[in-house]
């Protein structure tokens, strides 16, 4: 009996260390508080979507229509669509269709612009149509 008795204490003893050893923990270490935000996710814009705001004034790029950097051109290709410059210019033509299908825009130009990589958009996609053709 007086086994029982002191392992039944001894139980008692360690529920209440446990319990106090929990609070003293908890008091050191609080736990963070969870916050919740609501979340915007942005998506990009697709292109026929870009060209309209453009067109509509929604997104401002100017009005005048030169190739300065400062102006339309490179304002919509650099500015909103994030161009880089060699995707448009090619330092040096090396084939005959580099040749054929470059354009001299300016001395200060790094380099002729490529129309291959406009046709594209220009010609078959959502930007105003430059080629001669004509869109839905």
């Amino acid at each position: 009996m007086i086994a029982r008795n002191v392992t039944l204490t001894s139980i008692v003893i360690l529920v209440i260390g446990l319990i106090i050893g929990g609070v003293i923990v908890r008091a050191a270490f609080p736990r963070e508080k969870e916050v919740v935000e609501e979340v915007t996710i942005e998506v990009p814009m697709t292109l026929p979507a870009l060209t309209l705001a453009i067109q509509e004034g929604q997104i401002d790029v100017g009005n005048e229509y030169e190739l300065g950097l400062d102006q339309r051109y490179h304002k919509i290709h650099t500015g909103v669509l994030g161009l880089e410059c060699a995707s448009c210019h090619i330092s040096q033509p090396d084939t005959a269709q580099d040749v054929f299908t470059a354009q001299d825009v300016s001395p200060q130009a790094p380099g002729p612009v490529d129309k291959r990589a406009c046709l594209g958009c220009h010609r078959s996609g959502a930007a105003t149509s430059l080629y001669g053709t004509s869109f839905p």
